[in-house]
């Protein structure tokens, strides 16, 4: 019984332990979703596979109406909630986390900028004259597989590296956020526009009000996905936008929980017999009331979504998105392009970006790298954010007609675990 309250303990006093062991963990269940879909894509199943995920599925009720395959439910639904676990991640990071302070900041900042314009820009000249609207599939970093691979590598990781590489996946997840809004959005449909900025409006003044309730936040969000899915820009970003206005602000001062609970405490510690009398539990739900209104509404909301996302959300996106069938065919130049600009991309340009741009800063910009981090962990860092995956394949589901888009896919998985594979094994050396 100690054992598993210390263990509690633990995962609550140790957020970043805590968040290593799910994203390792849910690269596992991942890479397993990876396979069964794989298979089942080049299987005599192949066909009830694919046409499982078309079935429309939807609600009418009166004039409102919204009908959509299965495939687009998880991307555009589920795969909301995943942004807005990124949305909250980052907006912890930038208010109380490593990346509050400029000094915090500015390493892997600069580093995920360099780690996406270089990836781009060499996809881009790879394409000059092909398939142009790939260019940010090689710009994300997968944070779940290339945490979970660092972990991989046992204690010897020093832990500023896995700091940086946590940090830099983050600002990195918002820059791909960036441009799937401002790049990947096809025509603005303006009537929902405006009413999604009406539920933005409502988001801010929630807000300001100090609500410290999560419920009017997530329904708020659902009206503003709606409204953003109609109006035509892609509706993950309601996630993100949802996000910046949960409160990162408890609604009890801790000082003020503190002294209040202690009373409680003491009522339960003057009683003799100690047992769960009415006045006794009426004390523990006060404690546990006041334990909830403690914490920030955004480190409950995360907290309540990171299980979710890690071990339902993600595992299903892999399923539905990665059953890709290995007979290219006749991709023609176009496709060999395509694999080629997205494979240098992830392979050589996230590592040269990355460890380009930490040593120019590192050179005019009078800044250090953490403790026990040296410039040869810097660049084994690059390689294994090389590893694209969910934000890659997600991205050239928007990127890329449908009849490359397998292509693509397979040049990312291809990439990808080169990435992983030189990442480990240059790390290895190092550690």
């Amino acid at each position: 019984m100690q054992k598993r309250v210390n263990r509690l303990i633990s995962n609550t006093l140790d957020p970043f332990g805590r968040f290593l062991r799910l994203e390792s963990s849910s690269s596992i269940l991942m890479i397993g979703s990876m396979v069964l879909a794989l298979l089942f894509a080049n299987s005599a199943v192949s066909d009830g596979y694919f046409s499982f995920f078309q079935q429309r599925l939807g609600v009418t009720m009166g004039a409102f109406s919204l009908y959509k395959p299965l495939i687009l439910w998880i991307n555009d639904g589920l795969m909301a909630l995943f942004f807005l676990l990124v949305g909250l991640e980052v907006k912890r990071e930038f208010v109380h986390g490593e990346l509050s302070t400029p000094a915090q900041a500015v390493l892997p900042a600069v580093g995920a900028i360099g780690g996406a314009i270089v990836p781009a820009a060499i996809y881009a000249l790879l394409n000059v004259k092909g398939v142009m609207s790939g260019w940010g599939v090689p710009m994300a970093t997968d944070i779940a597989f290339a945490i979970g691979l660092l972990t991989l590598l046992g204690s010897g990781v020093p832990s500023g590296l896995k700091v940086f590489l946590a940090s830099l996946a983050v600002v990195d997840d918002l820059l791909a956020v960036l441009v799937i809004a401002l790049f990947y959005t096809e025509s603005i449909v303006m009537s929902y526009m405006m009413w999604g900025a009406v539920s933005v409006a409502v988001l801010f003044v929630l807000n300001r009000m100090k609500v410290a309730a999560i419920t009017p936040y997530m329904v708020v969000g659902g009206i503003l996905w709606y409204c953003l899915l109609k109006a035509g820009i892609h509706a993950t970003a309601a996630g993100v936008i949802t996000a910046m206005f949960v409160p990162s602000s408890p609604a009890i001062p801790l000082n003020v929980f503190s002294r209040l609970t202690r009373a409680s405490i003491s009522k339960i510690d003057n009683d003799e017999n100690r047992e769960l009398t009415k006045e006794n539990e009426h004390e523990l739900n006060r404690v546990v009331h006041m334990a909830t209104y403690a914490a920030s509404p955004l480190s409950r909301l995360e907290e309540s979504l990171h299980s979710f996302t890690a071990y339902i959300i993600m595992p299903v996106f892999a399923f539905s998105n990665m059953g890709l069938l290995f007979d290219l065919g006749n991709v023609g130049s176009d496709g060999a392009a395509v694999s080629a600009g997205i494979a240098a991309g992830l392979v050589i340009g996230k590592p040269l970006g990355i460890v380009g741009s930490v040593a120019l800063l590192m050179k005019f910009g009078k800044v250090s790298l953490p403790e026990g981090v040296n410039m040869k962990h810097i660049i084994g860092a690059g390689m294994l954010a090389g590893v694209g995956l969910t934000m890659s394949i997600f991205i050239s589901t928007m990127a890329f007609p449908e009849e490359m888009q397998n292509v693509a896919k397979l040049s990312i998985l291809g990439a990808s675990a080169l990435s992983a594979v030189l990442g480990l094994a240059y790390l290895k050396k190092h550690i």
